[in-house]
């Protein structure tokens, strides 16, 4: 008797926390999202809760027994909304990536920054500066190397030679 009504009660649950995520994913982004696409990603969610609230005070009786009082409380309470929201964007995570079809990066973000200054000069001393490019302590442009000027010198410094400028 017992157990049917711990079950009735998990079902319960289950479906009520999938009905909660299904609609934080339906209806709090900026575009039209359909049931669709936001199904899977409520349920992993809900799935994901209902572990989270049953492991949780368990958690909290073994680990954080020390803490009492007021501090204890707010302490418990950071910690259960840091676990809910990690739960609530791995389950817009999931939409975003099997239905929306956002790739990962393939080899991660260091490897595609390093990649993007490649691409755009970023850091190449023979890369010509724009005008916008100034040191930021100084308000100047950058200086040049003493060595570098002496091989490449550069228009200003030529110019000014030669009396041009």
């Amino acid at each position: 008797k017992d157990a049917g009504l711990i079950l009735a009660i998990g079902v319960f649950s289950l479906i009520a926390g999938f009905v909660f995520f299904e609609s934080i994913y339906w209806f709090i982004p900026n575009k039209k999202m359909s049931f669709k696409v936001t199904w899977c990603g409520a349920l992993v969610a809900a799935c994901t809760l209902e572990i989270f609230l049953i492991l949780f005070p368990l958690y909290v009786r073994r680990f954080m027994g020390n803490y009492a009082g007021q501090i204890g409380f707010a302490v418990i309470l950071l910690l259960f909304f840091f676990y809910f929201a990690t739960i609530l964007i791995l389950g817009a995570q999931i939409n975003a990536f099997f239905f929306e079809h956002y790739k990962p990066l393939v080899d991660g973000l260091g490897t595609y920054i390093s990649q993007m200054h490649q691409e755009h000069g970023v850091g190449d001393p023979s890369r010509p500066l724009s005008e916008d490019e100034t040191d930021i302590r100084t308000g100047q442009p950058p200086h040049r190397n003493a060595l570098l000027e002496k091989l490449w010198p550069s228009k200003t410094a030529s110019s000014a030679e030669h009396g041009e400028l």
